[in-house]
């Protein structure tokens, strides 16, 4: 029987529960330090820990008071280094070389935080810099068009470690609470996990599944430390099958889907590649045996990609896109990030209509790869908000808050954020498609969605044009915004922030400069927080 099959492969979920709670409003803190970690053990005036590391990490969270932030690690000889504040104000540095063992004194912004000691210093794995562009791991419908011609792209999308915390605990009501298990996480050098859905579309019920390729790919600090993850495993019954990647293993096994009670066998593909950890679960939901060559061809192509991307050998558009930080998004906002072209092919979208699927590809056309991230939804509107910040903002021992809080008597607000990455062979491409796409936005506004030119926008990257954006939705409400068009080099961002209340220009250029610097960065350090403008606060200053 063939039917829509809901995802069984979070039964997969990887947890390490072996520490303690996330420390915060922590004794003796500096004035916008909320907490405060050296290889995720609390230092403050009253707590001295020890570390092996002589690359000890230093992570913790700020309020928004804090606009920059510069950590200071003293003992015979000073370093000093950047700590750069991602969403809802966390931050995760190392210093830039190796510490001998000593005692050091920790300094935030040139205020004591506290001491701590290397005592049997090894160089740690973790090191400062993007996360690596996983999205552009998992299978995609091109890995399997001679065998699986119908394969098509279902959802895919990114989970921090907030997220993982947060959605493992809801799913295990039993088990540590969410604060200890992202400490755990964090502990077991887990970074971030993307997932996505293929599906093969029955012959008899094209809206219905016939086979289903479900994929994760988790990031962690270092090879070790996945490969630590993949030992985790422990499967018995392991399946002789080729070795994918650095070490595979493959186990088969059945079961009723929970929304039907069809039966269903599969295959699940667990491998590594350097400090990635792949798993793919391939499943029959005709409940016969699943393809083992046609696995071993999707799993060799995925090693392959997943070298390349371990290596730092493409484009990393996946690691490029802006993302939100969903901490104070309402139950239902959805999420989507996708690789619509890449190395050239287009990813087939299930359901998606011939004459749209065209209209896509004329878009898409001229471009080597494209990689779109969208959030739709609701979010509390909060007094601590990161995008609320102002210039002559300065911080002082009353102005840190534990937490955002919402403000009392403010509805959600709807927030419709997508950010779409476009790479060229050429700064010439790339500035003709820019030029026709900017035109055929005017071109294209009725009576549901409007645009106007902005005549006074901001200078951005190496080229830009910013439109007003408002749409209809009908009983949804009016969503009003921006829709801005930025080269940086050889990729063009278009960025659509729309929301209500309404963005104001101030606070989307702040965004759009974000998501400029994460490709100036070749990626992202972490989450961006909505523009104050929309929370009911001031935006942060641009520029």
């Amino acid at each position: 029987m063939r039917t829509r099959f809901t995802v069984l492969v979070t039964l997969l979920l990887l947890g390490f529960w072996s520490a303690q709670a996330v420390a915060q409003n922590e004794p003796g803190l500096p004035p916008g330090i909320l907490s405060i970690e050296v290889d995720g053990k609390p230092i403050n005036s009253l707590t001295s820990p020890v570390t092996s590391s002589s690359t000890p990490e230093i992570s913790g969270r700020t309020d928004e008071s804090v606009e920059t932030l510069e950590l200071v690690i003293a003992s015979a000889d000073v370093t000093r280094f950047p700590a750069r504040i991602g969403g809802s104000g966390r931050f995760r540095a190392v210093p830039p070389g190796e510490l001998p063992d000593a005692t050091y004194s920790l300094y935030a912004n040139d205020a004591l935080v506290g001491s701590f000691s290397i005592v049997g210093g090894t160089p740690g794995p973790r090191s400062p810099g993007a996360l690596l562009d996983i999205a552009r791991v998992v299978p995609y419908p091109a890995d399997a068009a001679a065998s699986l011609p119908t394969l098509a792209f279902l959802e895919g999308r990114f989970y921090n470690l907030t997220e993982e915390a947060a959605r493992t605990a809801d799913r295990n009501p039993a088990g540590p609470p969410a604060r200890v298990l992202e400490r755990q996480l964090a502990t077991a050098g887990w970074l971030q996990r993307y997932e996505n859905r293929l599906a093969v579309p029955s012959t008899d019920n094209p809206r219905t599944f016939a086979l289903q390729v479900s994929s994760f790919v988790v990031e962690y600090a270092s090879g070790a430390d996945a490969r630590a993850a993949f030992d985790s495993l422990n499967e018995s019954d392991v399946v002789d099958f080729p070795t994918i990647g650095d070490e595979s293993r493959v186990v088969f096994l059945n079961g009723v889907t929970p929304d039907t009670g069809a039966a269903y066998q599969a295959a699940r593909l667990a491998f590594r590649v350097g400090p990635l950890l792949v798993v793919i679960f391939y499943a029959d939901l005709a409940n016969q045996p699943p393809d083992l060559a046609v696995l071993e061809s999707i799993g060799l192509a995925v090693a392959d990609r997943g070298r390349a991307v371990a290596d730092r050998q493409v484009v990393p558009l996946g690691s490029m896109a802006l993302r939100l930080d969903l901490n104070e998004a309402e139950a239902g906002v959805s999420t989507r990030a996708l690789y619509e072209i890449r190395a050239g092919a287009l990813t087939a979208v299930f359901g998606e209509p011939d004459d749209a699927r065209a209209s896509r590809a004329a878009l898409l056309g001229g471009t080597t790869d494209a990689f779109t991230s969208s959030t739709l939804g609701r979010f509390s509107r909060t007094e601590s908000n990161r995008g609320e910040r102002q210039a002559d903002s300065t911080p002082g021992a009353g102005s840190a808050r534990a937490a955002a809080s919402p403000i009392a008597g403010l509805s959600p607000a709807t927030v419709s954020l997508r950010s779409s990455l476009y790479s060229f062979t050429s700064e010439a491409d790339a500035n003709a498609w820019m030029t026709a796409k900017e035109a055929s936005t005017l071109e294209s506004s009725n009576e549901h969605t409007r645009f106007e030119r902005v005549s006074d926008a901001p200078a951005l990257a190496d080229a830009a044009t910013v439109f007003t954006m408002v749409s209809n939705g009908g009983s949804e409400p009016e969503l009003s915004g921006y829709r801005f068009f930025a080269r940086s080099g050889l990729i063009v961002v278009v960025v659509d922030i729309q929301s209500a209340p309404t963005v104001s220009l101030r606070g989307a250029v702040g965004l759009v400069e974000e998501q400029l610097a994460c490709i100036e960065a070749q990626g992202c350090a972490g989450s961006e927080s909505l523009p104050g403008s929309i929370v009911g606060a001031r935006d942060r200053s641009t520029g």
